[in-house]
This record gives structure tokens, C-alpha cells and sequence, in this order.
């Protein structure tokens, strides 16, 4: 497996990285994680009830990761998934697994990315949090999700 920053996420990168991943005989990737950016996961000047010293910890380098990464991880996936897919299919190699990983917290947010091509949804900060009770919660989450659809 290899593991892929959520900043490398232009489409000349991601196509790089699938080439990398065919040519290297890799079985998937791990994508999202923590970012550099802060661009879209936080307002500007942070929300109000943030004291001054974290609003300037909002603009501190640094890996940032948690719920606020989601939506970047949801649309990794799906770019990754769609460029593997591809690539594997002229390639006649043998489909790629990816795992995501940055902001899953609940049992809808890990059905988003296994609907949208993950193999594996993995949870940390979540569990951090949450405690040892996160993944029962979430697979029990995902299970009431999928009755109240069938």
C-alpha cells in the first residue's frame, strides 16, 4: 500500500500516482489523512468562539486532520477510484484497493467513501474522541443506514 497526502490532488499528481501504483506492483492506496492546507476545512478568521491564540493556531504549518477533512477525503476517493479504475481496465492489471482514512467519524461518512470506491474506511481521530465504542457505533450506524434504504 502506499500512502497518499490529500495536498497531492490535481489531476496530473493523481495521474502520476496511479502510474507510480501500476508500475510499482503496489496493492492500492491510502488516501487523505493529514493536510498542510487550511484552505476550505476552517473559516478565515476561525469560528467566534475560538480564542485569539487558537485562531492563530488555525494559521500554524503542520499535518492537520479530523472531521473538518472529510469532504476532501470523500473527494479523493472518488477521483482515485475513477483514475484506478481506468487505468487498470486498459492496463488489464488487477484492481487497485483504496483506503480512506481523514474525518470518517460516524456510520453515513463511512458508507460515503465505501460507496465511492474505498475498500476500507479507516477511523482514528474518531476513536481518539470517541473512545473504544467508535467503531461498534459506526458499524452500527452503517447498518441502520442500509435498512431505512432497502
Amino acid at each position: 500500500m502506499v500512502k497518499v497526502s490529500p495536498d497531492e490532488d490535481d489531476e496530473s499528481q493523481v495521474s502520476g500516482i496511479v502510474t507510480a501504483v501500476l508500475d510499482s506492483g503496489v496493492d492500492g492506496i491510502i488516501v487523505g489523512n493529514t493536510t498542510k492546507r487550511r484552505d476550505g476545512l476552517l473559516p478565515a478568521t476561525g469560528p467566534a468562539y475560538l480564542t485569539s491564540k487558537d485562531k492563530k493556531a488555525l494559521t500554524e504549518e503542520g499535518g492537520f486532520s479530523g472531521p473538518a477533512m472529510f469532504s476532501r477525503t470523500l473527494n479523493l476517493v472518488k477521483k482515485y477510484n475513477s483514475a484506478l479504475s481506468t487505468a487498470t481496465l486498459k492496463s488489464g492489471e488487477a484492481e487497485k484497493v483504496i483506503f480512506a482514512t481523514g474525518g470518517i467519524t460516524n456510520g453515513e461518512q463511512a458508507l460515503k467513501v465505501l460507496n465511492a470506491g474505498a475498500s476500507v474506511a479507516m477511523v482514528y481521530t474518531g476513536m481518539v474522541y470517541g473512545g473504544p465504542g467508535t467503531i461498534t457505533r459506526i458499524k452500527s450506524e452503517m447498518r441502520d443506514e442500509i435498512k431505512s434504504k432497502a
